[in-house]
């Protein structure tokens, strides 16, 4: 569906282009005027108006931001054009090749300018994360805080060059004199949100607006904003009112919704943090240093406690460098003044220790090079069929190769199906193995002896290589992986490349409980005795792969 929306996208753009380079040079370039200017327009009349007086409680909120957007971008263009025509009722005469093409130039612009804006528009209506094939950008699994690109990439990627345009506007010839609230630094990364206010519950059905009265700082005798001298850490605590409910019920925020945007000056772009991690209903004690959450998996959401109408949640951002000075605090579009900060007991040593103990981490203190090929450990298997997963052939995606049966090379992403609900002719029948060879997985989720992280990422470097070694010294590398998290399956197989290292493989969440299984192609016949990373020996083992 993503290669339709591209062309849908290209055959816009270049359609608009195609009419204006028949209308001419100057018809076009005065349509384009009247698209800059409707944008700006749009832009400076957008957050007064949807966040100020049309955001309400109800269903409508959810489509307030993405239809007033839109429905101000259009009704000023329609003004402007009616105004350009009725003043300027004249055209240019200018030789027809050089009037086309400036045409079509200045066409080209204004579809770019018109399709991105409607993009960024449509990215504000409450739906589900994924459009077409499209999701843009969402929470990047295993990794807290860190937004990144989702699946497949627009072709032409108009809604991101819309955006720098009127970013580069608004602190140059657009500048806002009265307000001094330029684009760039009020509202930075416009199309990034247009996505990300729908990464959220359920992949979409969470709410993605918030009311100017859904929230407020904590008052106390301390700052509502905790800085610890000398560390690159941020607490901001917040009180989410009956107003910020989800459709009035239960609130749930996703990392991607909530962000610090800090202060930029004249061309300067404002450094933007999402929390890493978040405490709920802090009461007790040195609240600060309770174990709380942390935000690194797709699943972590901060919710409010279900029947109370209100939340309070504190939030923990890690700026990049000690010179960031935030500036307001977004939360699902709605800005809200950060007061002044102040300082915070405890050392980053403290706020490191209970950012480790609320991600349910811990001291790295197992033993490599032991023992793991016991069938009491259960961490090596030499089976075809892929465990705890045998889904419909039906339902396997176009995305995975498939050779008698067997997932031969691709990726795929499915829901775990129910034991008994396929039948067994249709089942998928495993991973498929070359003539002579068996599959062997080796168990590397972070409850085990042969976990990738901890200790082993201090002692290795990003570029050793993962193996499995038999009693001749062959190597074997990961031909790919099967990770499991939540409800749904992740299979990755490459047999041509392999996995390298562990760097090409999923990020496994501190909190959520989530198993990642190596699949490797052994000969039969041989014995395997070792399981390393480079020049560490992660285990032993004394496991013989049948002959085949």
């Amino acid at each position: 569906m993503s290669v339709v929306l591209n062309m849908i996208i290209i055959g816009l753009v270049l359609l608009i282009a195609y009419w204006w380079s028949n209308q001419g040079f100057f018809s076009s370039l005065l349509h384009l005027i009247a698209v800059i200017v409707a944008g700006a327009l749009a832009f400076a009349f957008w957050e007064p108006l949807a966040i100020d007086i049309l955001l309400g409680g109800g269903t409508f909120d959810g489509y307030a931001m993405g239809l007033t957007l839109a429905g101000l971008f259009a009704f000023f263009l329609a003004a402007l054009r009616w105004t350009g025509d009725s003043i300027v009722r004249a055209n240019i005469m200018i030789p027809q090749g050089p009037d086309m093409a400036m045409g079509a130039v200045a066409g080209l612009c204004s579809g770019i300018l018109t399709i991105g804006f409607t993009l960024t528009a449509l990215g504000f209506f409450h739906g589900p994360h994924e459009f077409m094939g499209y999701q843009g950008f969402g929470r990047e699994r295993g990794r807290a805080g860190v937004m990144s690109e989702m699946g497949p990439r627009l072709w032409i990627p108009v809604d991101k060059w819309t955006n720098d345009f009127y970013e580069w506007a608004s602190v140059s010839t657009l500048y806002p004199n009265l307000g001094s609230s330029p684009l760039k630094h009020y509202n930075p990364e416009l199309y990034k949100q247009a996505s990300l206010m729908r990464d959220n519950l359920n992949e979409g059905e969470g709410q993605i607006s918030m009311p100017t009265d859904g929230l407020s700082f904590l008052s106390s005798s301390d700052s509502p904003v905790l800085h610890p001298e000398g560390t690159r850490y941020w607490v901001l605590k917040t009180l989410f009112n009956p107003s910020s409910m989800d459709f009035g019920k239960q609130l749930s925020l996703a990392s991607s919704q909530v962000r610090l945007v800090g202060k930029a000056s004249d061309q300067d772009s404002p450094e933007i943090l999402h929390p890493i991690y978040w405490t709920q209903d802090p009461h007790e004690g040195d609240a600060v240093m309770r174990m709380g959450y942390a935000f690194d998996d797709r699943m972590n959401y901060a919710s409010s406690v279900p029947g109370r109408k209100e939340a309070e949640f504190w939030f923990i951002f890690e700026s990049r460098d000690d010179t960031f000075d935030p500036n307001y605090l977004q939360v699902r579009g709605t800005r809200f003044d950060v007061p002044p900060s102040s300082s915070m007991p405890g050392s980053s040593q403290d706020i490191q220790a209970m950012l480790q103990q609320g991600a349910g981490g811990a001291a790295d203190n197992r033993r490599l090079g032991g023992d793991i090929g016991s069938n009491e450990l259960k961490l090596v298997h030499v089976i075809d069929r892929v465990p705890n997963f045998s889904p419909s052939r039906n339902r396997v995606p176009g995305t995975m190769a498939m050779v008698d049966g067997y997932f031969e090379s691709g990726f795929l992403r499915m829901q775990k199906s129910e034991r008994g609900s396929t039948s067994r002719a249709l089942q998928a029948e495993g991973v498929y193995s070359e003539p002579g060879t068996q599959v062997v997985y080796v168990d590397v989720s972070r409850n085990q002896p042969t976990w990738l992280g901890g200790q082993l990422e201090d002692k290795t470097d990003i570029a050793d290589e993962l193996a499995l070694i038999d009693s001749y010294g062959n190597k074997y590398t990961p031909i790919g992986y099967v990770f499991y998290f939540g409800l749904e399956v992740e299979i990755s197989l490459d047999p041509r490349s392999s996995i390298k290292n562990p760097s090409q493989l999923p990020v496994l969440s501190q909190t959520q409980e989530q198993r990642l299984l190596l699949v490797f192609q052994v000969t039969g016949g041989v014995k395997i005795t070792s399981f390393r990373l480079g020049h560490i020996l992660i285990g032993s083992m004394d496991v013989d792969i049948p002959a085949r």
